[in-house]
């Protein structure tokens, strides 16, 4: 009777229901440790082995050289999905573009006919036509343990080339943003050397130590310090108050005064100077010359030099 009832509890039942209903009574009449067990011993007993998929990466090539040993079967199947490859441009994953690390492969068939890599964006989670460029790159990858370069083409959209180039530009921008902050620093530094300097430009001289004279050799007028015994063609800054006393900006006769002293005599040629510059001058600061009373009625100094002693002397010589 229980066998008969069993029967018809399974029939009109599909094979995943009665999998279902035998893994739930064996559960139920053995218990879950035990059919936990059961799992745990079969699953290590199981040998799992390789794919057509896993082959081919142990021993794909990026760029083959034609010497590859074709006795093994998976070498010759590698070479077969190789031949099926386009290499004209690449396909990229750039999902490690801040690391600097892109993932280059070749086209298949399918995306030579879709135009991917050429007329659509290079990277493999793209899909803009527009503004594409052409870059040429030096792939510098590691094959079965040997580091290798290729030189490969990617055609890639504007927003694609920024992460292409985005460790440079990252690095460009580090530099400038450091140089940016050495140059602050530096007028940082600059400006409060300067502030640490006194004004003196807005500082009063007094007028008292200061006096207004005129040069021998040009004529002109300059101010002569009394304490320090400078002197300077402008006139110097006595505040609102102050006298109106004519001043030059020629800068060579300036030169002129001032390296007086370093000359040989200088310090007479300067007293000279001093003396000719405290002569009478007219309404219009001009030099009135005075002559001595008997410049006409003078005789000119007799100069004895002995020249014709000489050639006294000479002309005995020549007649005994």
């Amino acid at each position: 009777q229980e066998l008969v009832n069993f029967g018809n509890t399974l029939h009109g039942l599909d094979a995943y229901s009665r999998h279902k209903k035998f893994i739930n009574d064996y559960v139920i009449s053995y218990g879950p440790e035990r059919v936990k067990n059961y799992l745990a011993t079969t699953q290590s007993s199981m040998k799992i082995g390789k794919t057509d998929q896993d082959v081919l990466r142990e021993n794909h090539q990026f760029i083959r050289d034609g010497d590859d040993d074709t006795s093994k079967w998976e070498v010759r199947m590698a070479v077969k999905y190789y031949q099926k490859l386009f290499k004209e441009y690449c396909i990229a994953d750039m999902s490690r573009y801040t690391k600097g690390q892109f993932g280059l492969r070749w086209r298949t068939q399918d995306e030579v006919f879709k135009g991917k890599g050429q007329f659509v964006c290079g990277n493999q989670n793209c899909r803009k036509m527009a503004d594409l460029q052409s870059y040429e790159m030096n792939f510098a990858y590691k094959e079965q343990g040997e580091k290798k370069n290729a030189l490969v083409k990617l055609r890639v959209c504007p927003d694609c080339s920024l992460k292409l180039n985005y460790k440079k530009l990252k690095k460009r921008e580090k530099e400038e943003k450091k140089k940016a902050k050495k140059e602050k620093k530096r007028r940082k530094k600059q400006k409060a050397v300067k502030d640490s300097k006194p004004e003196v430009s807005g500082a009063l001289e007094d007028p008292e130590d200061w006096e207004q004279k005129v040069s021998r050799s040009t004529g002109k007028s300059y101010w002569y310090q009394k304490s320090t015994g400078a002197t300077q063609w402008t006139q110097p800054n006595f505040g609102p108050s102050a006298g109106d006393g004519e001043s030059s900006t020629d800068g060579s006769d300036s030169e002129e005064i001032d390296n007086a002293q370093d000359e040989p005599g200088g310090q007479d040629r300067t007293e000279e100077a001093k003396s000719a510059a405290q002569k009478e001058t007219d309404e219009h600061g001009n030099e009135i010359m005075k002559a001595p009373a008997d410049i006409w009625t003078r005789k000119p100094k007799e100069i004895d030099d002995g020249s014709d002693d000489e050639f006294d002397e000479y002309f005995k010589g020549m007649f005994p």
